[in-house]
């Protein structure tokens, strides 16, 4: 890799297409929409910022321990 950040664009998107993060993001999206409220009422309700649940929204990630289990 070119750079540091061209390495970690890769991972991204090589993240991106793990199925566990499509369905994870699916369901923020869908109980986001269900529940009338915004990805920066959820960060504040779970304790990340605003960007953590954006990337669980699109995909790019996917929460672990704790946040997980207080999503689901």
């Amino acid at each position: 890799f070119e750079s540091l950040n061209t390495y970690r664009k890769h991972l991204a998107k090589e993240r991106g297409k793990r199925e566990e993060n499509k369905e994870l993001s699916d369901i923020v999206k869908k109980r986001l929409k269900e529940l009338g409220r915004t990805q920066r009422w959820l960060a504040n309700q779970i304790g990340v910022s605003g960007q953590i649940v954006n990337c669980y929204a699109q995909d790019k990630s996917i929460p672990r321990g704790k946040t997980l289990y207080i999503i689901t």
